[in-house]
């Protein structure tokens, strides 16, 4: 369907009876198809707000002006949702830090993430979203698996390294020893108190992340005391 295409948040309704078909004139004698394409904000009451009638057959509107057409209606009747408290509102979820691991192809890739969390017990499956466009996003797009290294409490300085683009050199990664995962090759970092790998199952592509659900098939815990680095004892944000 067009609005799911074109990712809309509103639907797209039928003109059945042609009534607006023929209020606007988006019959076209010119078009060998007689038609001309349009689209139309209507509101609560029915009535058209915005119209937009093209001059090619396929011709579709621009999203950017539809999309403000649509903010313009909905600030209006007081739907709107306000950014700035939905920002607030997400940051208030919970999260750990983790260095997300990936390797194929004779390459390796790393990147500090939040956005993960367990999502099953049978199978045991975990789920992490991964910025599009990325370097690892790509490496585990292909590799179909990756590997999480879960970071201790004092581990700040090690989340900070791979904020940076992935360096490999000298047996380190960022600067940190590594071994590769005996089931995916993933780098696992030597110091990070435990890891897991793990192979993609589902992958959604919706926004400007992509969130991969993937089974656990082996883990690793070399420090049972320690306690896991949280985002909010950081000071840092992502998310909102």
């Amino acid at each position: 369907m067009y609005s799911q295409k074109h990712a809309l948040p509103f639907p797209v309704l039928a003109d059945e009876r042609h009534a607006i078909y023929n209020r606007y004139g988006v019959q076209n004698r010119l078009l060998s198809l007689g038609q001309r394409p349009g689209f139309f904000v209507v509101d609560k009451a029915g009535t058209v707000r915005y119209a937009y009638l093209g001059t090619q057959q396929w011709e579709i509107p621009p999203n950017p002006t539809v999309f403000k057409q649509l903010d313009a209606l909905q600030k209006e009747e007081g739907i709107l949702m306000d950014p700035e408290v939905r920002k607030r509102v997400l940051r208030l979820l919970t999260y750990g830090l983790y260095i997300l691991t990936a390797a194929g192809e004779g390459e390796v890739a790393a990147g500090t993430v939040n956005w993960l969390s367990q999502a099953s017990f049978t199978p045991p499956l975990v789920v992490v979203a991964v910025k599009v466009n990325s370097r690892l996003h790509d490496l585990i797009d292909r590799s179909r698996a990756f590997a999480v290294n879960i970071l201790g409490a004092s581990q700040k300085e090690v989340a900070s390294a791979f904020f940076r683009p992935t360096q490999v050199e000298d047996g380190r990664i960022n600067g940190y020893a590594f071994e590769p995962g005996p089931q995916t090759g993933a780098p696992l970092l030597i110091d990070l108190p435990a890891w897991f790998e793990a192979r993609v199952r589902d992958v959604v592509k919706r926004g400007d992340h992509t969130v991969f659900v993937a089974e656990v098939i082996e883990a690793g815990l070399r420090d049972p005391q320690a306690k896991p680095l949280e985002m909010w004892d950081t000071g840092w944000f992502y998310g909102g």
